[in-house]
């Protein structure tokens, strides 16, 4: 008997023991008794013959069912007995029962296996038989399928291999012709460019020569006239004090004595400084009114000189003479020395107008130098540009180096070939395909030789249409001048030159 599935055997010993424990009554029937009164079991006992029967009641009817129920404790210990006995008796029929029915079942199942692996090595053989006939049917159309479709693929690569090749060497020399006048025009423009900037910087140059020499000549001219102005001036305190002298002569025989004058000679004197400064303001208005006219005489000579520079390339840097002062000739007497002296003071009106001069000419020079840097800094980005050039003009020349020896490396492939088509036909291996093969090399090395050494009839024949048979094959080549010029040959297959023209490019094979 298995308890929950496992196959431990179940004790019914154990459980009848258990319900021995549960069902015994043995102490139940005793209680505690005292006395029936509040005051018994504290002060006395109870002594009395109805307590003494009634304990020997109590004790006689104890012992008659303590009788009982050890009889029927027996009684239980019997059936209990028997029912283990019926029951140790199902446990081995059970047992044996289990043994049975697992040698059944192991026997069946050995049986099964046996026949389930008749089955299966029949289904095997058969498998394996419809196996083989399979991939021996597989193998067999593969190996037509792919020779078939290797056949093809190979005539096609070839014809591709042949059109790839004549396509790269006519693209490379329509590609050279034209970067070749790509690089013509460049450099033409490239010298127009130079010219207008030569001539340009040269406009410059003149007009800041112009500009210095007649600022040049525009400061003798402002020299001269103010020399003209500084000695008119001088000339006129000379005047004046020789008027000064002359009147006060006047005045001294004209003097009358103390006595006989009304006024006094103070008032005399007064009048005579009076009437001296009268004569100052009227030559004081005189110089102003000749200071603006030689001011307004000066501007237009200025717009002269302007009109002048703009008219003449060049002009001559010679200064006008100045004419020297004549100041110590006339100056003989103590009271000219003594108007020299006081004409120090207007000599600082000079040397004011100098030092604005000369701050005029400090801002010039700062100009000049600051045009020469520009000047330099458009050289040095001249020169800059100029080995830019030489550099890519050196690029462009190893690129056509590059391309040389790569034609010259498929000139000496191309010689191989032909060399070993030649050794297998000495041999005695000669067929067609290797006499085509020797007429293929020597049409592609004609063609090469011919790109190298005419190059322009090599693009007439690529611009018309021509028919060619190869292995077989008769192809059209179209017009494709155009689209090489505008697309790099390396990067463009021959497959998107088909999905491109479709129309125009017709494969036919024979």
């Amino acid at each position: 008997m298995s308890n929950n599935g496992n196959n431990t055997d179940y004790d019914p010993f154990s459980f009848i023991a258990q319900a021995k424990k549960i069902n015994n009554d043995l102490g139940r029937h005793v209680r505690k008794c005292g006395f029936s009164n509040n005051l018994s079991g504290r002060f006395y006992t109870n002594g009395s013959l109805q307590s003494h029967q009634a304990r020997a009641r109590r004790i006689t009817q104890m012992q008659t069912k303590r009788k009982l129920l050890e009889r029927s404790i027996k009684m239980e210990e019997k059936k209990i007995e028997f029912l283990e006995d019926e029951l140790r008796k199902r446990i081995d029929e059970r047992r044996k029962d289990e043994a049975m029915n697992l040698l059944l079942n192991e026997s069946a199942i050995t049986i099964q296996q046996f026949v389930r692996i008749h089955q299966a090595k029949e289904r095997a053989n058969i498998m394996r038989v419809e196996n083989e006939i399979k991939e021996y049917l597989a193998v067999f159309l593969q190996s037509r399928y792919r020779g078939n479709r290797d056949r093809i693929s190979f005539e096609n690569k070839k014809r591709w291999r042949l059109l790839h090749e004549l396509k790269t060497l006519s693209a490379i020399r329509i590609q050279c012709k034209q970067r070749e006048i790509i690089a013509r025009e460049c450099l033409k423009k490239k010298r127009k460019e130079e010219q207008l900037k030569r001539t340009r910087l040269a406009v410059v140059i003149q007009s800041f020569a112009r500009g210095y020499l007649a600022r040049r000549f525009a400061l003798s001219k402002r020299r001269f006239n103010a020399s003209i102005c500084i000695q008119c001036c001088f000339r006129c305190f000379v005047a004046r004090r020789k008027l000064k002298v002359l009147i006060k002569k006047k005045a001294k025989p004209m003097r009358v004595p103390l006595h006989e004058r009304r006024y006094s000679t103070y008032s005399v004197s007064n009048d005579d400084a009076s009437a001296g400064s009268k004569l100052q303001t009227v030559i004081r208005r005189r110089k102003s009114s000749l200071m603006s006219l030689q001011a307004f005489h000066t501007l237009a000579e200025k717009d002269k000189t302007h009109q002048s520079t703009q008219k003449v390339h060049h002009t001559s840097s010679q200064q006008p003479k100045i004419p020297k002062q004549d100041s110590g000739k006339h100056l003989k007497s103590r009271n000219d020395k003594d108007a020299i002296r006081d004409g120090d003071s207007k000599s600082t009106a000079v040397k004011s107008d100098r030092q604005e001069s000369n701050q005029q000419t400090d801002v010039q020079d700062k100009e000049k130098l600051e045009k020469e840097t520009q000047i330099k800094q458009a050289r040095h980005r001249a020169a800059l540009r100029a080995q830019r050039n030489k550099q890519k003009s050196q690029d462009e020349e190893s690129k056509k180096q590059d391309l040389r020896m790569a034609r010259k490396i498929e000139l000496t492939k191309l010689e191989d070939k032909r060399r070993a088509a030649i050794a297998q036909s000495k041999r005695g291996i000669s067929s067609k395909k290797t006499n085509d093969q020797l007429k293929v090399l020597k049409d592609k090395k004609h063609s090469i030789n011919k790109i190298d050494r005419h190059p322009k009839s090599a693009l007439k024949s690529c611009d018309t249409r021509e028919n060619s048979t190869v292995d077989g094959f008769h192809i059209t080549v179209p017009v494709f001048v155009a689209e090489i010029l505008s697309v790099e040959w390396e990067q463009y297959t021959f497959d998107d030159y088909i999905e491109e023209n479709e129309n125009d490019l017709q494969v036919e094979i024979a």
